[in-house]
């Protein structure tokens, strides 16, 4: 739960308390004019990628289906949408602390032109979709999560343009940040 702490804005919800057969909290749950801050993995991508704008992320509106029970807790239709970043995907711990999770980000090419490190590479993508996305995997313990960046179109682009070891050094990155996040 402290990643809500991440979160601020306001917050409706409609909630489902169950007890018999078993205990269940589940509903929706919508966040209005909020703020999304200190991530460590946003933070890393700012860091990384002279990206500011991902420190802070205002949004309109983010929303998710959550479901939390003896089996598993769980965001599931997670959605937050702004003129340069869009997050969507599900994310689930089970009763003995196992991540299953994957997530689309998609950042505009206008923000990642703002990039010296992106600039580069975004000319292989002129003609494509305004947002680029990225899919990743994690999985693992929830102290420990693995990260995947996963088979796409922009991920294979995006490989003819970067040698193999680059790419192993970021996913390493990125896991090391997820054991910190924790």
């Amino acid at each position: 739960l402290i990643h809500f702490a991440k979160f601020n804005g306001r917050m409706s919800s409609k909630i489902n308390f169950t007890n018999i057969p078993q205990l269940d909290l589940s509903g929706d749950m919508t966040i209005y004019d909020g703020t999304m801050t200190d991530f460590a993995f946003f933070n890393w991508l700012s860091d990384s990628f002279r990206l500011p704008d991902l420190k802070a992320i205002d949004f309109g509106r983010a929303s998710a289906q959550f479901s939390i029970n003896k089996e598993h807790a769980q965001l599931s239709d997670i959605h937050l949408e702004t003129d340069d970043v869009r997050i969507g995907g599900y994310f689930s711990v089970d009763g003995k602390g196992l991540v299953s999770s994957t997530l689309l980000l998609a950042l505009s090419q206008d923000l990642l032109r703002k990039s010296p490190k992106f600039k580069p590479v975004l000319k292989i993508f002129e003609n494509d979709a305004a947002h680029l996305g990225f899919d990743f995997q994690l999985s693992g313990n929830l102290g420990a999560m693995n990260f995947q960046w996963l088979p796409s179109e922009v991920k294979r682009k995006i490989q003819t343009r970067i040698p193999d070891f680059v790419e192993r050094m970021i996913e390493r990155d990125v896991d090391a940040l997820m054991e910190v996040d924790q």
